[in-house]
């Protein structure tokens, strides 16, 4: 039996919300700050909040 990895994907415990100054929920991860995207009913996909950062995360409707 072999498994395999995938370098793209990892579980991160680091994470955090705060609260913009407009009042719109940010993400926070390792230090970046993400905003909400888009939102589905199983899934929230947050972008990089400064404009060059080109990292995409996703989370379940409960933050996970």
């Amino acid at each position: 039996m072999s498994v395999s990895t995938d370098s793209s994907v990892s579980t991160n415990e680091n994470l955090s919300f705060i609260t913009s100054s407009k009042g719109q929920r940010l993400l926070v991860m390792n230090e970046y700050v993400y905003s909400c995207n888009k939102k589905t009913t199983k899934k929230k996909y947050w972008k990089g909040a400064v404009k060059e950062c080109s990292i995409l995360v996703h989370t379940d409707e409960n933050d996970i």
